[in-house]
């Protein structure tokens, strides 16, 4: 049930997997119908940009590669992968990284898409147990699941996912912690 819910919740949040965008386009303009039925331009972020590469590496504490967009079915979402650099291939290291070891950190998944508020809220209603709501965070932010965190701010929406889940409370916590900072500066930016 858990996995058929987190499969709708993305479909109607539209917090995708992927992107359809360009390697450096800053936005896409999806079309929304306003109230009285007339079509307005929404500018949803790259999710390449959302966040820049150093940004994440301070936050997280592992040097990443560049972000690699995703490919998702629908064109009005964005979805980019920045993956932990490894080997002879990094060149930089983070003394007292925010991320343990012991997580085996692999890729952050930053998405962007059009968020729609009313069809988020029917999902809750379903299995509320399953979002921990993250106030102060947007319009509306939850957790579903240890390493998926989805934000709101009015009809645009961006989520987080850490690789691999964090197993330990401990872990959980560094995780949680990493995540709702970063998803506090991401908010700032819809």
């Amino acid at each position: 049930m858990r996995m058929i819910m987190i499969s709708v919740v993305a479909a109607l949040a539209a917090s995708g997997c992927g992107s359809g965008n360009q390697a450096g386009s800053n936005t896409d303009q999806v079309r929304e119908a306003g109230d009285n039925g007339a079509v307005a331009a929404v500018a949803v972020s790259d999710a390449c940009t959302l966040f820049a590469r150093a940004e994440l590496e301070s936050a997280i504490g592992s040097e990443l590669r560049e972000g690699e967009p995703q490919s998702v079915a629908d064109q009005s979402e964005s979805s980019c992968r920045f993956r932990k650099q490894l080997g002879s291939k990094a060149t930089r290291t983070f003394p007292d990284p925010a991320l343990p070891v012991s997580l085996g950190f692999d890729s952050v998944t930053v998405s962007t898409s059009p968020a729609d508020p009313e069809a988020v809220a029917e999902i809750r209603k379903l299995d509320p147990a399953a979002f921990e709501a993250m106030p102060g965070v947007g319009d509306d932010a939850y957790f579903l699941g240890p390493a998926l965190l989805h934000v709101r701010v009015g009809n645009r929406g961006f989520s987080l996912r850490i690789n691999p889940d964090p197993q330990s409370l401990d872990d959980q916590a560094k995780v949680r912690e990493v995540m709702l900072a970063l998803a506090k500066t991401g908010a700032s930016r819809l």
